[in-house]
């Protein structure tokens, strides 16, 4: 007689933590502790499929552990890429509470879950200790009549760059444009009753958090020191985190990328996820620390064009020693992104690869 062929979740990931043996079904996001027999029992069915039942087989199909039917998905990347996708989604078994249909008990919901978050609240603003040196005014007049389909159509990603320096305003321009909590006025809250809550940049940011963090990598710019800077968003200001040339460094940091030792200056985005953490637990909200990422990149490629510089970016370097040259400690704060500008043809290419296909 032939024995009924089961399945191991493919949705399953395990974690020894404390001694214990944790199973996490990352689909349907629930997490069960396993004791040993349980463990060695999803074993025997994953090397043999074809085994006798046990009467501890019901107890692990009741916690979807083990299946009647292969349940796995065509998936071109590694499991991590796997695990973080279906893990990060959101289902209806998610839903706590039914009402949340209902505009009224959204509202309500969402208005008493932030003002109960207040109290605790991490520090909103970051301030690295270090030097503080002045920026200069920001000249958002250049700005003011800008073709946005012709800063669209000038847009490119280049990796050609002379190396020939950039003045300290337009950096500042920049910066106060794409990183500064530019909607400084209460208005849009006070008129409704409530009150402004942290900052508000020229670019969206998950519950209006804006976890990014700016590192500026001041290769070439005049009146401003080589080196390495953390930017003050709420006072438009740096800070002082290391004062030495950081261009030999480039190369091995970006992994390989050397011409972006040619940049005037390149931007390090850390993501600050105390603030995250604090309002959403889900691990959805990573998703959106990349996004936030993703919409400051593309206002600092828009804004730099719009200033005359050619712009790079890339998510390619070593996170560990990029940590280290921003002397970031907390695990709470990561590098995700580098954006960078400066002078050059604006080709795609890089000088080496061009001469390359001229060979």
């Amino acid at each position: 007689m032939s024995v009924e062929r089961r399945f191991i979740n493919p949705f399953l990931f395990f974690l020894l933590k404390d001694g214990n043996i944790i199973g996490w079904d990352y689909k349907k996001h629930r997490q069960y502790e396993l004791e040993e027999k349980y463990f060695q029992r999803i074993l025997e069915i994953a090397r043999h499929p074809g085994v006798a039942s046990q009467e501890i087989d019901e107890e692990l199909e009741e916690a979807n552990f083990i299946l009647h039917s292969n349940d796995d998905v065509q998936w071109g990347w590694d499991y991590l890429s796997k695990i973080f996708h279906f893990g990060t989604k959101i289902s209806e078994d998610d839903l706590v509470n039914e009402k949340i249909a209902d505009p009224k008990f959204f509202v309500a919901e969402n208005i008493e879950y932030s003002t109960g978050l207040l109290d605790a609240f991490p520090d909103i603003y970051t301030e690295k200790a270090g030097d503080i040196v002045t920026l200069p005014e920001p000249d958002l007049i250049s700005l003011q009549d800008i073709d946005l389909l012709r800063i669209l159509s000038q847009r490119k990603t280049s990796r050609s760059f002379d190396g020939t320096s950039i003045n300290l305003k337009t950096l500042s321009t920049l910066l106060y444009v794409v990183f500064s909590d530019f909607h400084q006025s209460n208005d849009d809250y006070a008129q409704y009753g409530f009150q402004k809550i942290g900052m508000r940049k020229t670019s969206p940011s998950c519950g209006g958090l804006h976890p990014s963090e700016a590192y500026i990598v001041a290769l070439n710019v005049d009146g401003l020191d080589k080196g390495v800077y953390h930017y003050q968003a709420h006072k438009h200001v740096l800070s002082v985190i290391s004062a030495s040339n950081i261009s030999p460094q480039m190369n091995k940091l970006l992994c390989g990328q050397y011409f972006a030792a040619q940049l005037a200056f390149g931007i390090f985005i850390t993501s600050r996820f105390d603030k995250i953490w604090h309002k959403y637990k889900h691990s959805r909200a990573y998703r959106v620390a990349l996004i936030d990422i993703g919409h400051l990149s593309q206002t600092f490629q828009l804004v730099a064009t719009a200033l005359g510089l050619n712009t790079w970016l890339s998510g390619v370097f070593v996170d560990t020693d990029v940590s280290s040259l921003l002397n970031i400690k907390d695990d709470s704060e990561q590098p995700l992104f580098f954006v960078g500008a400066g002078n050059g043809d604006n080709s795609p290419l890089d000088p080496l690869t061009k001469v390359k296909g001229q060979v």
